[in-house]
C-alpha cells in the first residue's frame, strides 16, 4: 500500500497511452472516465462494437495482449437455462 499512488500513475499513463490509440477507432469503445470519479485501471476494458474476430486479429498482429472480460448478465448461460 506504500506505493499505491505511483503504482495508479503508471497505469494511468499506459491508459492514456492505449487510448491515444483507441480513441478514434470506429469500433472500439475505451473506457470512460467521470469527472466525479478516477478510474485506477486496474483492467483496461475495452467494448468491441463490430467486426469483433478482426479487431482481436489486429491487437495479435500488434502483439497486445487481451482477455476476455466480463459477459453482460443477460448474456449469461445460467439466464436461458431451464
Amino acid at each position: 500500500m506504500q506505493n499505491i499512488e505511483e503504482t495508479i500513475q503508471q497505469r494511468k499513463r499506459v491508459a492514456f497511452e492505449y487510448n491515444k490509440y483507441f480513441l478514434d477507432h470506429p469500433n472500439i469503445q475505451v473506457p470512460f472516465e467521470d469527472k466525479n470519479y478516477s478510474n485506477v485501471y486496474w483492467y483496461y476494458g475495452i467494448v468491441i462494437n463490430a467486426n469483433y474476430k478482426k479487431v482481436l486479429a489486429a491487437l495479435t498482429d500488434n502483439e497486445i495482449d487481451y482477455r476476455h472480460f466480463f459477459y453482460p448478465l443477460h448474456k449469461q448461460p445460467f439466464i436461458n437455462s431451464k
